[in-house]
């Protein structure tokens, strides 16, 4: 999915989607997402000291939008919503195919995911052996 410039806020730093999946629930499908460009890519990691990044994001079901937390979390429940937040970049020793469509190594930090949610591959018999919980947010 493209991100329409009028979603885009803030100088390119904030944008909004609004998704639905009607199909095949249990499958890994597609998702809002957003490639963030620069002059500065492609960045080898030596040069790289810090990545700072800050989000808010919400999950809701359509028809429970303006209910209170509680309804909210039950309209999730009853229609099985199952999501992940993640930060995800792209790495590649080649600089072309660093910014291709299938660079070499992909690293992913799960921001947020409902339960029975996992990376594909992930072995699920130990599924939160590298775990993290930072401030009662799971990582």
């Amino acid at each position: 999915m493209t991100i329409p410039d009028s979603l885009v806020k803030n100088n390119g730093t904030a944008f909004d989607a609004t998704w639905r999946w009607l199909n095949n629930s249990d499958k890994v499908h597609a998702y809002p997402h957003f490639k963030l460009d620069s002059p500065l890519y492609p960045l080898s990691l030596t040069q790289l000291s810090a990545v700072a990044f800050a989000g808010d994001w919400g999950i809701n079901v359509t028809s429970a939008l303006q209910a209170d937390t509680q309804a909210r979390e039950q309209a999730l429940n009853d229609n099985d919503v199952q999501y992940n937040v993640a930060l995800d970049m792209f790495l590649d020793a080649n600089e072309t195919q660093a910014q291709a469509d299938l660079p070499h190594y992909e690293i992913m930090v799960w921001l947020s995911y409902s339960y029975n949610v996992y990376p594909v591959g992930i072995d699920t018999s130990s599924p939160d052996k590298d775990q993290f919980v930072i401030n009662g947010t799971r990582l």
